[in-house]
């Protein structure tokens, strides 16, 4: 999938070159092979130092203008100052208005303790440390969504090895941001930023065991938003802890088309939950 960077590289004599791709892998590929550019070929080998992702074409180009007016110095607080991405280098991610990054430990547990609490009721929201013991695992990512260095919302996904799947744990959008389009284009950005996942399963609490119209109408906006944000309900009606949802199916950066839906989705929830309590926590109608 095609992405507008600005990037940075740190080149064999110390030195940083800045440029925009919008094939950032195959770029410094190209830069190593001594044809990317005049000033990188003497200075080989290059790694990639930073890279900032946008939405357009025109903005990475004007970014790239804008850090090569910086000194030396500033380009390497600016490296400093980026986010690790999961091969640990620093990046920011604007798409759509929006800075999204990856969570630290730290960062999920500040959320936990000032937003989760509020955002979910307490049966619905799993103890933190079962959250650190699954990103310690490589089994949980966490991503923060931001407008202006104010977090907007924040979605969780479970993960494991070997599964092209992922599965939205939990998403909440800041209360004075919600009906403002903030949710559809925080799934639009996580569904583009998720290498090597072709489709985020999405679990909504049936609106047929709705415990009153109230609560079947929030069931039925639920699905809906999922719907329009580009998600299709699949046949999958899982039951956890004895609650009854609706499965949705949210594409990624491929064609999810043939996948295992219950197989996958199966893989998810054993790296969830304890293996000899499984049985009795998981079901399917």
């Amino acid at each position: 999938m095609e992405k507008n960077v600005t990037y940075i590289l740190s080149c064999a004599d110390g030195s940083l070159y800045t440029g925009w791709t919008n094939h950032l892998a195959e770029r410094v590929k190209v830069h190593n092979r001594g044809e990317g550019a005049k000033y990188t070929k003497p200075r080989r080998p290059v790694r990639l130092a930073y890279y900032e992702i946008w939405d357009t074409k025109q903005e990475a180009m004007h970014r790239e203008w804008e850090i090569k007016q910086l000194t030396h110095r500033e380009k390497k607080r600016l490296i400093a100052a980026g986010q690790p991405d999961a091969a640990g280098i620093p990046c920011r991610c604007l798409r759509a208005g929006l800075e999204t990054r990856e969570l630290s430990f730290g960062e999920l547990s500040e959320i936990y303790a000032d937003r989760m609490q509020e955002d979910f009721p307490a049966a619905e929201l799993k103890p933190l440390s079962a959250m650190e013991r699954m990103m310690k695992a490589g089994h949980y990512r966490p991503w923060g969504f931001y407008e202006e260095g104010t977090l907007v919302a924040y979605a969780c996904l479970v993960v494991c090895e070997d599964c092209p799947c992922a599965l939205l744990d939990y998403f909440a959008v800041a209360a004075e941001r919600r009906n403002t389009g903030v949710g559809s284009r925080c799934l639009s950005v996580l569904r583009e930023l998720m290498e090597g996942i072709r489709v985020i399963y999405i679990e909504s609490e049936r609106r047929d065991e709705a415990c009153s119209e109230e609560d079947r109408s929030i069931r039925v906006r639920r699905q809906d938003f999922y719907l329009h944000a580009g998600a299709r309900q699949t046949e999958l009606t899982p039951r956890i802890y004895g609650v009854g949802y609706r499965l949705f199916a949210l594409p990624c950066n491929e064609d999810d088309t043939g996948l295992p839906v219950q197989e996958n989705l199966e893989a998810l929830y054993h790296v969830m939950f304890p293996a000899e309590r499984y049985a009795g926590i998981v079901g399917w109608q």
